[in-house]
């Protein structure tokens, strides 16, 4: 698959980078290297998780992680409306930073993710606007932002239970399926089930 980023998405204003199944970072726009204090050199190559990690089990980390797994999973984009996420600066120093992100695959010819492209934009000023109680445009912008963290949480919450729900399914000692309709259509079975029936 040949895509010339360059001519695409190198001179937009909204930071772009890609990202190989692995989180490598394989390509980045200037947009992206001016917001992130980064060089081409210094990213090309390495993993998103270790050039730009947030503390284990952090919201942070869980909601990247998270929504990098969804779009591998179902090879369909997935949207971060707000996510905290702190990144150094030019001297070392973690800054706690607001972003909206949002991940689209790139299939290849057989339909499996072969890149992730991800836009981020930096909302911190937003974010931290949003905060302060004002008239006008300020309370406005922070109703939008109080909405974006109530459906990011719900969707964490949601993301947890969801696999809490197909681990304890699949790990299930019984036989179970679950139908759909009048017509029965299987949803979901469990691998008990799978060694009952057979796999045909």
């Amino acid at each position: 698959m040949n895509i010339d980023l360059d001519a695409i998405f190198a001179n937009a204003p909204s930071p772009y980078i890609l990202l190989d199944p692995d989180l490598r970072m394989v390509w980045a726009n200037t947009a992206y290297l001016e917001v992130t204090g980064r060089t081409r050199e210094s990213i090309i190559g390495k993993l998103m998780t270790e050039e730009f990690p947030a503390h284990p089990e952090s919201i942070s980390d869980e909601m990247l992680r998270g929504s990098f797994r969804r779009v591998l999973t179902t090879g369909k984009p997935d949207h971060l409306p707000l996510i905290p996420y702190p990144i150094e600066d030019a001297n070392g120093h973690l800054v706690e930073r607001y972003w909206s992100a949002t991940h689209t695959p790139i299939l290849n010819d057989e339909g499996r993710v072969e890149f992730i492209l991800q836009n981020t934009v930096d909302v911190t000023d937003l974010y931290l606007d949003a905060q302060v109680k004002g008239p006008g445009d300020i309370l406005r912008n922070a109703e939008l932002m109080q909405r974006a963290e109530a459906v990011t949480s719900k969707n964490l919450e949601l993301g947890k239970a969801t696999e809490f729900f197909q681990s304890a399914f699949e790990q299930a000692p019984g036989f179970m399926a679950v139908l759909n309709g009048p017509q029965h259509v299987f949803q979901f079975v469990n691998q008990a089930y799978i060694e009952l029936i057979g796999s045909s």
